[in-house]
């Protein structure tokens, strides 16, 4: 399914929106700013990880160590995590119908964290590069 212009906006925006620094006592005002301190914090995190990525296979890995410390509900970045708030949040972005499929929950559940974590760090790329 294609995302519309409204959809991505929406996604990014909550991406942002969920970006907390107050725990690390850090102030940041701009998006670039969030995302840029986001993203070093998991950098910070998970460095003994990244030290054994391959560097021939750095991207696909980085996302994937990504996605794992996301699971992880990193204090500094609140996405929902419970199933009925995920497909209620899916619901006002348009990605699921009102009355959708028992199908339709499964699939967008099972592919909600590897989507999460690859528009963050496209987010990431494009707002701090």
């Amino acid at each position: 399914m294609r995302l519309t212009k409204d959809q991505n906006k929406n996604i990014d925006q909550y991406i942002i929106g969920c970006v907390d620094s107050n725990a690390y006592d850090v102030e940041t005002t701009t998006d670039a700013e969030k995302l840029s301190f986001l993203y070093k914090t998991f950098r910070t995190e998970k460095n003994g990880e990244l030290k054994r990525i391959n560097p021939y296979t750095n991207s696909l890995n980085e996302l994937s160590i990504f996605t794992d410390w996301l699971q992880g509900l990193p204090t500094v970045f609140t996405i929902e995590f419970e199933n009925y708030k995920i497909l209620r949040l899916a619901k006002t972005w348009g990605s699921l119908p009102e009355k959708p499929t028992e199908k339709q929950e499964d699939k967008l559940l099972e592919n909600y964290w590897d989507f999460m974590a690859y528009r963050t760090m496209k987010l990431i790329i494009k707002e701090t590069k």
